[in-house]
């Protein structure tokens, strides 16, 4: 009997290990922005904030943006803040972040449409799918 317990006790410790290795390994999945993107994202809200709500998406990925005035947020607006977070002084598309779409909401937080970077097409692309 005392084998017995001892083995079920035993089994449970190894049971918590797995269960904090795994977390461990699903937190370390999701990395952090890093200081760069969050200097990108102050400098958007600096630039834009009385009329957007920027944050990152935990997981990575997507900027989401939220309109807080339009009901019907511009695509060429959106472009604009595409390239001031993803473009090197507006002009060139630069590859130092994780982050690939721009989410942009309304002002009612409805999803309107995604802008990413072609790179085939050298240019913008929008998608009716918030993700992929």
């Amino acid at each position: 009997m005392l084998f017995r317990c001892v083995s079920l006790r035993n089994s449970l410790v190894k049971n918590i290990v797995c269960l904090i290795l795994f977390t461990l390994a699903l937190n370390s999945c999701r990395s952090s922005s890093t200081q760069e993107d969050r200097t990108k994202l102050q400098d958007l809200r600096k630039a834009y904030g009385t009329r957007y709500r920027f944050e990152f998406e935990t997981g990575g990925l997507y900027l989401n943006a939220w309109s807080l005035v339009d009901k019907e947020p511009s695509k060429d607006e959106a472009k604009t803040l595409y390239k001031a977070f993803w473009f090197k002084d507006g002009q060139k598309r630069t590859e130092n972040t994780k982050y690939v779409y721009l989410n942009v909401f309304n002002n009612e937080g409805a999803f309107q449409f995604q802008v990413y970077w072609d790179p085939k097409i050298n240019d913008f692309g929008f998608s009716k799918k918030p993700y992929y």
